[in-house]
Parts: structure tokens; sequence; C-alpha cells
């Protein structure tokens, strides 16, 4: 009975899991030691390439450029205890990095 109901367990494994190998056992003479094998779960397919992302504009460039300079600056005034004094927001895609940067920096070190 035992032997059927690990025989038994195996076989939904192997069909939940899709397995390719079938069980092994042990001892076929002797059914009190009866093994299974592991069941392989199947490799993963490979995702297909993804196609390449286009790279971003100018103006995005200088977002993250000011963006990441004002976000230095914030973070520095905020750790030399200087007052919060965010520059003009401005109309360039750098002083709008520079800005929204420097408030996200300055608010990061509280």
């Amino acid at each position: 009975m035992r032997a059927t109901l690990v025989a038994g367990s195996a076989l939904l494994t192997a069909l939940a899991f899709g397995a390719t190998a079938a069980p092994v056992w042990a001892n076929p003479t002797s059914s009190a030691t009866r093994t299974v094998a592991a069941v392989h779960a199947p490799s993963p397919q490979k995702k297909a390439p993804s196609p390449q992302k286009k790279a971003p504009s100018p103006q995005k460039k200088q977002y993250r450029k000011g963006f990441g300079q004002g976000f230095v600056e914030g973070r520095s005034d905020c750790k030399g205890k200087k007052p919060f004094d965010p520059p003009s927001s401005g109309s360039s895609p750098f002083q709008k990095g520079f800005h929204d940067g420097y408030v996200s920096g300055f608010e990061s070190c509280k």
C-alpha cells in the first residue's frame, strides 16, 4: 500500500510539473524498500530577445543630468544644515531636473 502511495504521489508530481524522467526504483525486488528518484522540472524556456530600447531624447538626458546634480547639491545642503532654498524651476529640461533633484535630495536626508 505504501509503495502505491509513493508511486501515486510521484506520478501526480510528474504530471503536474511535466517531468521528462520516469521514476527510478532502488530495489525492484523488495516492495518495502522502494524509493523514487527526484523529479526534475523542465528547464525554463529562454525568452526571445526583446527589441532594443530607443535612446532617451536629448531633453530627457538633460533632465536626468540636472536631476543628478540637483540631488547631490540638495543632499549636501541638507547635511550641511543649510536652509531649504531650491533654485527656481526655470524652463529648460536641465533646470527643471535640477530643481526636482534638489528637492528630492534635500528631502532624502531628513
